[in-house]
């Protein structure tokens, strides 16, 4: 009845989460006229699922300057996530980070957007994969997560447009260009004094219009909720209607 996307259980064991994925599936497609969800996990040092291996953090991968070296390194995460049935990896963290008080850096190829660009865009490449056995990468946080105001988490971006443009759409400018990512996750942050999650001028004149992006638009978890958190909105509906004019084309969870 809608239901697009389905949010998986990181850690459990990978014979539970194949079978898991293989009724949910089909009982969803049975009810949907043969169209199936999409199951989406994280994938930012491998696939979330207890068996699955295990690689260096994203600032690590970074610091090896070496994008054959990360695209052998993902081609085996995408390996593991479709064996058990994943279509969608909500990896990777594109972000530029500048400020070290931010407590995500390690989840970022580090603070050069040329650097993080390259990386990500070997990431998203093997991640993705080839004709015929596709994945779908999820390039976040877009945009400007990284440099908030004080380090803190989900606060305001305190770059200006240009310096937004020329350094911290960098990284999701060469992954769509480059390779074809399928997906963004917004950022919970704020630019200019807009929610990110709410701004046409982001998700849609920049993303869309500027960076020529085609491919689905993913929230942060509870995005929309957000809007109501900083009183944006009166109600959920009046909070959704918002993210679906700015860009949004899914809620997640």
């Amino acid at each position: 009845d809608g239901l697009g996307e389905v949010g998986l259980l990181a850690g459990v064991g990978k014979e539970q989460l194949a079978e898991m994925i293989a009724e949910c599936s089909d009982e969803i497609a049975a009810k949907s006229k043969g169209v199936h969800p999409i199951f989406h996990l994280e994938t930012l040092t491998g696939v979330s699922i207890a068996e699955a291996d295990v690689f260096p953090s994203a600032i690590g991968l970074g610091a090896s300057f070496d994008p054959e070296v990360v695209e052998k390194s993902v081609q085996i995460i995408h390996n593991q996530a479709k064996a058990v049935g994943v279509n969608q990896a909500l990896s990777p963290v594109l972000d530029v980070c500048r400020d070290p008080r931010w407590g995500r850096i390690g989840e970022t190829y580090g603070e050069d957007p040329t650097l993080n660009a390259m990386i990500g865009t070997a990431f998203v490449k093997a991640l993705q994969g080839e004709e015929g056995d596709k994945m779908c990468a999820t390039g976040k946080h877009f945009l400007g997560y990284g440099f908030s105001s004080g380090g803190i988490n989900m606060a305001t971006c305190m770059a200006s447009m240009r310096e937004i443009r020329e350094v911290y759409a960098k990284p999701f400018q060469a992954a769509i260009s480059e390779a074809d990512l399928m997906s963004i996750m917004n950022s919970y942050g704020t630019i200019d004094g807009e929610m990110v999650i709410g701004s046409e001028k982001i998700m849609t004149d920049l993303l869309r219009n500027e960076l020529e992006f085609d491919g689905m638009v993913v929230s942060d978890y509870a995005s929309i909720e957000h809007l109501l958190d900083h009183r944006l909105a009166t109600d959920t509906v009046e909070a959704g209607l918002q993210a679906l004019k700015a860009g949004l084309d899914v809620e997640c969870p």
